[in-house]
């Protein structure tokens, strides 16, 4: 992230970019090509993917539901503005919730125009991307029929909403019964 928002020119010279890399990461292009090329078989979990502000709170879960309110104002810290696909601009919070065990859930929101997604957040680099993971978060709303099936452990919700005056959205999740 340091380095993301470690700004310079867009087309800088290579000198003036690696002189960055070193700052931040104290290796040259060099040296981090070199613990790349050993590390390569490895997947390395995404930290932005799963970004949420350090003030966020997390919702415990009560039996198999969670419920939580979440505030999309752009003067609080949680509250991120996106130029969208097409022009579509969109207000984003990012909330932490764990998923208790592996299974089927629902997840819904009170507001019609809400559009939710999850993300699952990987701590420690694997062999191999586990099974599911993807670079984007999948959608959990708007979503017609079955409920979808999660790993269990933590994850971040993304509720993206159309730009306006600050709202509260509540969401909710519950576990899927099975017959």
């Amino acid at each position: 992230m340091q380095l993301y928002a470690h700004t310079r020119p867009q087309h800088a010279e290579r000198a003036a970019v690696e002189a960055s890399v070193r700052e931040i990461l104290g290796v040259g292009f060099d040296e981090l090509l070199s613990e790349y090329a050993a590390a390569a078989p490895y997947y390395f979990p995404d930290h932005w993917l799963c970004y949420v502000p350090p003030d966020s709170i997390e919702t415990p879960w009560l039996d198999d539901v969670w419920e939580t309110e979440v505030d999309l104002d752009c003067d609080r810290s949680n509250t991120f503005s996106f130029g969208g696909d097409a022009g579509r601009e969109t207000l984003s919070a990012r909330i932490p919730i764990t998923i208790p065990h592996p299974g089927s859930y629902h997840f819904i929101a009170d507001r019609e125009d809400a559009e939710v997604f999850i993300q699952r957040c990987h701590d420690e680099p694997t062999d191999t991307p586990p099974p599911g993971v993807q670079k984007s978060p999948r959608p959990v709303l708007p979503l017609q029929g079955a409920a979808s099936t999660y790993d269990a452990g933590p994850h971040v919700l993304i509720v993206d909403l159309p730009p306006g005056e600050p709202t509260t959205v509540r969401l909710m999740a519950y576990a899927a019964v099975t017959l």
